[in-house]
């Protein structure tokens, strides 16, 4: 119009309904008096999405609307509540937050729901 002379353009993409995947995670946890992120990843290792304060001992997690591909999972013991790792600081003498990894790729696969089950007391920390 005349009052409006910018113009914003923009691009974006939807999916059909049947073309995203979602992964539900059943974690299990040593404790529940401590929180803990959850990082979903790609195969590139870039964060996807997370889920901070995680503190029950088991836990129903979901990630929905993934698009097909591999993907792996990261828990950091989040010690300093800060909802995000904190590396080692040799001038506080403060050690690195805990990180394990999940063993195996998750395959997503376009329209399924996949199931993972991770349980942190038979894992190894990284």
């Amino acid at each position: 119009g005349t009052f409006n002379k910018d113009t914003i353009k923009t691009k974006f993409k939807t999916y059909a309904a049947d073309e995203p995947g979602n992964l539900q995670v059943k974690l299990i946890l040593p404790d529940s008096f401590r929180s803990y992120v959850l990082q979903l990843l790609n195969d590139k290792g870039i964060v996807i999405n997370e889920l901070a304060s995680v503190n029950k001992k088991e836990n129903n997690l979901n990630f929905y609307n993934l698009l097909a591909g591999e993907y792996s999972l990261r828990l950091i013991k989040d010690d300093d509540e800060n909802k995000k790792y904190t590396p080692a600081n040799f001038l506080k003498h403060a050690q690195a937050e805990p990180v394990w990894y999940y063993n195996k790729p998750l395959k997503i696969l376009a329209g399924w729901d996949v199931e993972a089950e991770w349980n942190i007391l038979n894992a190894e920390k990284k």
